[in-house]
């Protein structure tokens, strides 16, 4: 049986990102969670020109296996589409389902480098489109409704149910109640929040969501993109960085303990030249997080990330090494760069490398979902049929009823009309029934 894959992308995560998180969520007591998995390599991140990368470039590393420029997403350095592995297992597994989450939206350069085949990063209608026009995904879950809203009945009308801001401030768990193919942005911001300012995390909330659903139907391969990490090193911001790193840390550890599930992890490069300069000594008083739930356990975690003395070389990506891990696939040594990830995959499903040109999988029509196996025309049609006999026979039972009392009551009326003029009136006042005369 073909396994099930998720392939975690940590935006931005670095050594020292790791390490930091590690050292506020465990101290000495424990190890990053990916130090656990059965391969860990270091790989290098950079672009086709062996220039820094940006995440347009690293992501398209990541679903084509094949490098590209920065700003270009799902293709070449020549503007040629690359199959993306979403598409890959569209063709060659059809019993796959797929899915794509983020805390950014849809059309943001790492959830886009799955979904589309486009020339700018920051040409969000032309994104969209390209969504619209190649998007095989069964799921895609993010944020900012603003830029989904404007395509939201073109995604309708293609087969996809749609889950908007409303729908998920009513009910938490509305994915895991939504049939596929579904769409939804969680709300009009830019981004999920930061780990550090819900009680919950929003993101490990849906991906549970989400595998349930996925889960239902056979084996599925979808991409979690833990955004943020980026946003804080970006911002440098210690607590945003940390914060977010400690949530891609439970994360991959709930999904380790998952029966049947494969886990990838990989940064598409770092972000922040992070590196820690603090007296380390001072977190010795300072209790551990998992002694406290919720906001308790986020006010701990402050206070062991303001003792690391984080320090920023830089608001941009560096050219830092990033961690590949794999958990469930057995030892690796070959994996060297972000493009290797693909081919990781590839060759461990059916034994071939990837080739990035076999072409893209193109949205020919409208209800592009109906032929997806998740899809039971015949139980519907069986249902429907059912449901067509019930209202039948009950018409019919209403129409015999109906007849009947039509027929008793037109001879009646023939009996009494016998007697021209004469008709029964009904007395109130205790009188017996009487027959009058009308002349």
């Amino acid at each position: 049986m073909l396994p099930s894959i998720v392939l975690v992308i940590v935006d931005g995560m670095g050594p020292a990102t790791m390490e930091a998180a590690r050292i506020v969520e465990y101290g000495n007591s424990n190890s990053s969670v990916i130090n656990y998995f059965d391969a860990v390599r270091p790989v290098s991140t950079q672009n086709v020109d062996n220039n820094l990368t940006d995440s347009a470039a690293g992501g398209t590393a990541i679903s084509t296996g094949h490098r590209t420029n920065n700003y270009k997403l799902g293709i070449d350095e020549n503007n040629v589409p690359l199959q993306n592995i979403i598409e890959y297992l569209r063709v060659n597994h059809p019993e796959y389902v797929t899915g794509v989450i983020a805390k950014v939206y849809a059309g943001h350069a790492t959830p886009a480098s799955f979904l589309t085949h486009t020339g700018d990063r920051n040409s969000i209608e032309a994104i969209y489109q390209s969504i619209l026009d190649y998007s095989k995904a069964d799921l895609i879950i993010g944020s900012g409704y603003y830029n989904l809203k404007p395509f939201e009945e073109k995604f309708k009308k293609q087969g996809y149910n749609t889950i908007i801001p409303s729908h998920f401030n009513v009910e938490k768990n509305v994915f895991q109640n939504t049939k596929l193919p579904m769409i939804a942005a969680m709300n009009d911001k830019k981004n999920i929040p930061f780990f550090m300012d819900e009680p919950q995390s929003t993101l490990i909330n849906i991906t549970k969501q989400a595998i349930k659903v996925l889960n239902e139907t056979g084996p599925f391969f979808l991409m979690v993109e833990c955004s943020l990490v980026d946003g804080g090193g970006h911002y440098n911001n210690a607590t945003m960085l940390v914060g977010d790193m400690i949530e891609a840390d439970i994360l991959l550890r709930e999904l380790i303990e998952m029966k049947d599930v494969k886990t990838i992890v990989i940064a598409d490069h770092e972000t922040g030249g992070v590196t820690i300069t603090g007296d380390l000594k001072g977190l010795e008083n300072i209790p551990l997080p998992r002694e406290a739930n919720g906001s308790e356990a986020h006010k701990i975690r402050q206070k062991r990330i303001d003792q690391l003395g984080i320090k920023f070389s830089t608001t941009q990506h560096s050219n830092s090494y990033v961690t590949f891990g794999a958990h469930g696939f057995g030892p690796v040594s070959w994996v060297k760069t972000t493009s290797d990830v693909r081919r990781f995959i590839n060759l461990y499903l059916d034994g071939v490398e990837p080739t990035p040109y076999d072409g893209c999988v193109k949205n020919e029509a409208e209800n592009i979902f109906k032929n997806r196996f998740y899809y039971k025309p015949a139980e519907e049609k069986e249902k429907m049929n059912k449901t067509g006999k019930v209202v039948v026979g009950i018409t019919i039972g209403i129409a015999s009823v109906l007849g009947a009392v039509g027929i008793v009551w037109f001879v009646y009326m023939i009996i009494k009309r016998s007697k021209k003029g004469k008709f029964v009136q009904m007395k109130t006042d205790n009188e017996r029934i009487q027959v009058a005369t009308v002349e």
